[in-house]
């Protein structure tokens, strides 16, 4: 009993600040815990008066609403034992650090919410129709990552008591300099905001750049560049800056494919043409794949004493590959077939190579 007795007094005297750091503690634990069964108290009535988006968010703020008490509860922890032991070597503001914890705890949930709102709309472009694209969301979600750390750093600004005229000032002395040296870098920020903003091609675009001679399906739309896979499966990574300058060709929203093919013909079937001509192009407007919209060009290119040079121009809404030359195929059959029932035939065109010496 009288060591029983010794302790309460020692705590009651100069160890009170003990049992200060237990209810501390104590209290960081029942908060927490209460936190919790609020929480989910008042997201399953969200969830039954049908507010499933305020429910979902009031969920994401569990985690960091705890992490921030239990970080406030140890710095005012790690503050009294200093005060009492280490007064004269260390002196904390533990005041600036629980509101640096705010900031970046706020700044996290409120990552937290914009992934969640990035994620829903694109499930909902996904399943409707006619809405925002994955491309444009996705950019969406780049312009609130910006100005949820803009606004982050000058919290913290504010927090540690530094003046935005001081930051001025530092701009203006360094600020050319890093203008200068990240040229690049903000020229390719830039370009990939421009590329969501103007849609000039989206993910899964094959496109095309002339200026540099690049071909390839867009994967990844960076911060800094495009991800594009080459028709070797190579990856092709082109800085954002490049589509702010160069002529961009997406072949993957072309609505026609032009087809334009020559034949050529003996010179002696020069008066069985017009029937050629008539019988090819009225079993064109019969044929699945030919636009019937455009115009089907056939017409003689030129005339010589071993062949008669033909031209056929017409335009097909088959985009894919496969489907093209399967139609180019049947095209080509056809024109062989038409020719065949005029007894008339395909001239033989002799090649000469020069060789030279070496």
């Amino acid at each position: 009993m009288l060591v029983l007795w010794n302790l309460v007094n020692f705590l009651d005297g100069e160890a009170r600040w003990i049992l200060f750091l237990v209810s501390l503690l104590l209290g960081a634990t029942i908060a927490t815990h209460f936190i919790r069964i609020a929480i989910e108290k008042l997201s399953k009535r969200m969830t039954e008066k049908k507010l499933v988006w305020q429910s979902e968010t009031l969920l994401l703020a569990y985690t960091p609403l705890c992490v921030y008490i239990w970080f406030a509860t140890i710095v005012l922890c790690v503050d009294v034992i200093s005060d009492h032991l280490f007064s004269d070597i260390i002196h904390m503001n533990s005041q600036t650090i629980v509101f640096i914890g705010a900031i970046v705890v706020l700044a996290w949930y409120a990552f937290l919410v914009k992934k969640k709102f990035i994620d829903n709309l694109i499930q909902k472009s996904r399943i409707t129709k006619g809405g925002i694209d994955t491309p444009r969301i996705h950019g969406i979600s780049k312009v609130i990552t910006v100005a949820i750390l803009i606004i982050a750093f000058f919290l913290f600004m504010e927090a540690t008591g530094m003046s935005v005229n001081t930051l001025i000032a530092f701009g203006g002395i360094g600020g050319l300099a890093l203008a200068i040296s990240s040229q690049e870098v903000v020229a390719n920020f830039f370009g990939g905001l421009m590329v969501y903003v103007t849609r000039q091609f989206t993910l899964g675009d094959k496109i095309q750049i002339p200026q540099s001679g690049l071909e390839g399906i867009v994967e990844e739309i960076g911060w800094y560049q495009t991800k594009v896979k080459t028709v070797e499966e190579l990856p092709l990574y082109i800085p954002n800056s490049t589509f702010t300058k160069a002529t961009v060709i997406n072949e993957s929203r072309k609505v026609l494919r032009k087809c334009k093919e020559s034949f050529f013909l003996r010179p002696e079937d020069l008066e069985k043409i017009p029937q050629v001509f008539s019988d090819l192009k009225l079993a064109l407007q019969q044929t699945q794949g030919v636009d019937q919209s455009k115009d089907i060009l056939l017409y003689i290119q030129s005339i010589d004493s071993q062949y008669i040079h033909i031209y056929l121009i017409l335009y097909s809404h088959l985009i894919k590959d496969v489907d093209f030359f399967a139609f180019r195929d049947i095209l080509f059959l056809k024109v062989q077939n038409i020719i065949h029932k005029h007894n008339a035939h395909l001239a033989t065109i002799q090649v000469y190579s020069v060789v030279g010496n070496s």
